[in-house]
């Protein structure tokens, strides 16, 4: 009893509270309810948490993904998987990384040099050093053209074109100028930026410097942050005044 509470502790992954718990008893992998009991009986070698509504199981050296209910959705016939994600998933079959949906049938996407994750709705494509991005219905909604694009947070990511920085939405429309030194994250239209010498932030598009700070920490869940100035920190607020 100890060994299966101690397993379920170590890898026990809940991803919201409508899917299930990976736990491993006796070597093999199942899933649990948030009451602790099992939905399906451990019986894979390996197996992944769910994601989108499936999860990854490893059957006779294959990968296939099952439903909350254990079924068969996609059959394990292929050499290697990663996680769904607004219902397109990134695969390995017949040596060959390929988008898959989650009826198994595979995508044909824009000409990358890699395939990525999708996330808020959209991947990532390469080409020749330079970065765009696609929709889950293989459509590019952003051609590549920047050197850099972070991952997206909330539906905002900072990108870098010739050593400056801004932020793009999902669609790829720019929400802040390509044109800053360092960029923060986006929090309720603002973000924090080094503009030359100044930091400051920039508040629906516009800069506003803040004399004599040298450091501005990123707005996560509050209306505040953090601000350095004569090496002392206190706390700044969205339009950038002291608190």
């Amino acid at each position: 009893m100890k060994k299966l509470l101690l397993s379920i502790l170590l890898f026990a992954q809940f991803i919201n509270a409508q899917e299930l718990a990976l736990v491993r008893k006796d070597d093999k992998f199942g899933y649990i309810s948030k009451t602790g009991a099992f939905v399906i009986q451990p019986k894979y070698k390996t197996a992944k948490t769910f994601s989108d509504g499936l999860a990854a199981v490893e059957e006779n050296g294959k990968w296939g993904f099952i439903d909350s209910k254990g079924e068969w959705v996609i059959p394990a016939t292929l050499n290697d998987v990663k996680y769904f994600h607004d219902g397109i998933c990134v695969v390995s079959k017949n040596k060959k990384w390929i988008y898959i949906n989650k009826k198994g049938e595979e995508q044909q996407s824009p000409s990358s040099d890699k395939l990525y994750d999708f996330e808020d709705g959209v991947a990532f494509i390469k080409q020749k050093d330079k970065i765009g991005l696609i929709n889950n219905k293989m459509a590019v909604v952003l051609e590549p053209k920047y050197d850099v694009i972070k991952s997206f947070e909330n539906g905002f990511a900072r990108v870098r074109n010739n050593d400056r920085w801004g932020i793009i939405e999902t669609s790829g429309k720019i929400v802040v100028e390509i044109i800053y030194d360092e960029i923060g994250n986006y929090f309720k239209n603002v973000t924090w930026v080094k503009n030359g010498t100044a930091f400051g932030l920039v508040v629906s598009g516009k800069f506003i410097a803040i004399e004599g700070v040298d450091k501005i920490w990123d707005f996560l869940v509050q209306d505040v942050t953090y601000a350095r100035k004569n090496d002392k920190i206190g706390f700044i607020d969205l339009k950038g005044n002291w608190v």
